[in-house]
């Protein structure tokens, strides 16, 4: 008993472990990729188990795992048989899903077709209509301009006949024309004489006027000179009158003063001697004006004579041109409607030639309609044949389809199962994808320091080849000096020294750059100091790309404000400043309309505290701005000229 109860224990655990392989292969099926694998594995595993049963177990035990070996590899076979069926079942299912969208394709296809051609064919006769109604448009068109050449063409003979008739009484105009031009060209002669008459008395009667005008000015200066006179002698009488009344009051006071009356008298006489010659004087002048005026109207009353004359020989040349000027442009109107109504014969003309063509075009195209109706027709039947068969397919599809989705929703549940296992394996594969790709991570940032260490020693490479390129143009250097010597100083101990000291020379030469070069003040690494000069070169170059481009941008923006503060100049003067007041503004002028600006518009004081003082200086403001205001005006008065010019200097250049 105590030998069997471990027998047992391994038996359950073979069957055991037997059972859940078997389960996996089943839900995995045979398109798995582990499929094999997993069989390799459980067929290795039995044999390692049944070997180590041998050993162990008794006949009667042995037996018993024998039946179930063969109860396991008929559960075996069996479970193969049924994923074989699985597979083809799926294999069905598919075919069956893809000739089902395969038809389904095709009654698309074919209804899209039937609804394009139901289409063509609707268009089609909507063209055909159109063309008809557009057809008759354009018969009654033809009708209607035929009908209108007809008219013009009569027009036309009637514009004949009135262009011959026309032409004979221009003829007739044109030989009265001649006469007179004859008449006019006689007048014109007698015109001249007469105008060398009139011009010549013209200049007497300019003569006589300056004659008369110095008379008349003399005269007047005479009147006033007369006029004076005697006013001073009626003031003078006046003012001896009161002194003789002053006198005859006060005799006794005015004794002593009786000697310059008597002077006074004698002065007064002397005036009035004056007065009588300068009356006359006057009478005299007063006979010259009159004679000056008889003289005068002898002269005017022949000149105007000639000018009536002159007037009444202008006006009858003009009654004589008038109807052969009436008659010119009546012909040129003529013409000009004779112009026109060929113009407009010769455009109805195209249009009746164009109409045919058009007749002809809607005549091919209807055939053409036709024809294709025909072909549409024939296709539309052949297509409804092809989709009654097509229905019958679709229904005996239908019935086929039922059955295999009963049958697919079997096999869903199936799958359902074994969706279920490769959840669980999907997972494994998520959690091995985390792992590899936390270690491609840490690859690529190991990737990353070695290229960072790749491009350092690059650079490094780079600065030695530079300080190995200075070097040798060091020595070339010195080799030209050397050279140089040789040919100046061909003695033997130069050229004996050359050997030794030589190539000693250009190595220090070399060192000597080197540790200039590679030394670097303090104790700083060589490295370091590289990888500096790098960065901060680096560092410049990037600032000054950012300084260009800043540049480049500070440029444009100042060129933009530059034009924009130009628009908005020109707008500003444009614009009147009534315009840019606000609607506050407007509120505060309701608000103080009875201020000192009222006052001094409307003349009266609307204001009390309004004095002469504010008022001036108010004044004085608004003529300082209306000077600015008027300055302005003018600048833009000279620019506006400037740019004038400048405008046809270049519209010269350019016609030229």
């Amino acid at each position: 008993m105590t030998c069997e109860v471990p027998i047992q224990n391994k038996n359950s655990a073979v069957l055991d472990e037997s059972n859940c392989e078997d389960h996996s292969l089943i839900t995995e099926g045979n398109n798995h990729p582990r499929h094999e694998i997993n069989k390799s594995i459980f067929t290795i595993s039995k044999i390692k188990c049944f070997q180590e049963l041998r050993t162990d177990l008794n006949p009667e035990s042995w037996g018993n795992i024998e039946k179930c070996q063969q109860l396991l590899f008929e559960y075996y076979m069996k479970s193969e048989d049924l994923e074989n069926k699985c597979t083809i079942l799926h294999r069905n299912l598919q075919e069956v899903k893809n000739a089902w969208e395969r038809a389904k394709i095709v009654k698309d296809d074919a209804l899209k077709e039937k609804e394009n051609m139901t289409i063509k064919y609707a268009t089609s006769e909507k063209r055909v209509i159109d063309e008809r109604k557009m057809k008759e448009k354009l018969q009654k068109k033809c009708e209607d301009l035929s009908k209108e050449n007809n008219l013009f063409q009569q027009k036309l003979q009637a514009m004949v006949d009135e262009k011959t008739r026309i032409c004979n009484l221009y003829d007739n105009k044109i030989h009265e024309l001649k006469e007179l031009q004859i008449d006019n060209n006689r007048i014109k002669n007698d015109n001249c004489i007469l105008e060398n008459e009139l011009k010549l008395c013209h200049k007497a009667l300019k003569k006589q006027a300056e004659l008369y005008h110095n008379s008349q000015s003399q005269f007047e200066s005479k009147s006033d000179e007369k006029v004076n006179p005697l006013e001073t002698i009626n003031a003078s009488k006046e003012e001896h009158e009161n002194q003789e009344c002053i006198f005859n009051q006060n005799v006794p006071e005015q004794r002593p003063l009786i000697t310059p009356s008597e002077c006074f008298e004698k002065r007064y006489k002397e005036v009035e001697q004056q007065n009588h010659e300068l009356s006359q004087k006057l009478g005299k002048l007063e006979v010259e004006k009159l004679e000056i005026t008889k003289a005068f109207k002898i002269w005017v009353e022949p000149i105007l004579q000639n000018e009536k004359n002159l007037q009444i020989s202008t006006l009858e040349t003009d009654s004589y041109n008038m109807p052969m000027i009436n008659a010119g442009e009546q012909l040129k109107s003529l013409n000009i409607h004779l112009r026109l109504l060929k113009s407009k014969n010769a455009d109805l003309e195209i249009d009746i030639e164009a109409c045919r063509d058009r007749e002809a075009e809607a005549l091919l195209f209807t055939q053409q309609v036709t024809d294709m109706a025909m072909k549409l027709q024939s296709d539309y039947n052949i297509l409804k044949k092809k989709i009654e068969e097509l229905k019958g397919e679709q229904m005996s599809m239908k019935n086929v389809n039922a059955e295999y989705e009963s049958h697919c929703d079997n096999l869903i549940k199936q799958l359902t199962e074994e969706k279920q296992n490769s959840l669980n394996e999907k997972i494994e594969h998520n959690e091995e994808i985390r792992s590899l790709k936390k270690e491609l991570s840490a690859l690529n940032v190991e990737n990353l320091q070695l290229k960072q260490q790749v491009h350092d020693w690059q650079e490094e490479i780079h600065i030695i080849k530079r300080k190995y390129k200075l070097a040798m143009r060091e020595m070339q250097k010195q080799m030209e000096i050397k050279a140089s010597e040789l040919i100046r100083y061909p003695d033997k101990k130069l050229s004996n020294s050359l050997p030794h000291n030589f190539p000693q020379m250009t190595h220090k030469s070399c060192s000597n750059h080197q540790v200039q070069v590679i030394q670097p003040e303090g104790n700083i690494e060589p490295k370091t100091l590289i990888e500096r000069i790098v960065q901060l070169q680096r560092i410049n170059a990037r600032k000054s790309e950012k300084l260009d481009f800043l540049e480049d941008q500070v440029n444009t923006l100042i060129l933009e404000l530059q034009k924009k503060s130009k628009l908005i100049q020109i707008y500003m003067l444009r614009d009147r400043t009534n315009a840019l007041t606000t609607n506050t503004m407007d509120e505060c002028k309701c608000e103080l309309k009875n201020g000192f600006m009222a006052s001094i518009n409307s003349g009266s004081i609307a204001d009390k505290h309004l004095t002469l003082d504010m008022s001036l200086q108010i004044n004085k403001k608004l003529q300082a701005v209306l000077e600015d205001a008027l300055l302005e005006n003018i600048i833009l008065k000279e620019n506006i000229d400037k740019l004038g010019h400048e405008i046809e200097k270049l519209d010269q250049k350019l016609k030229s």
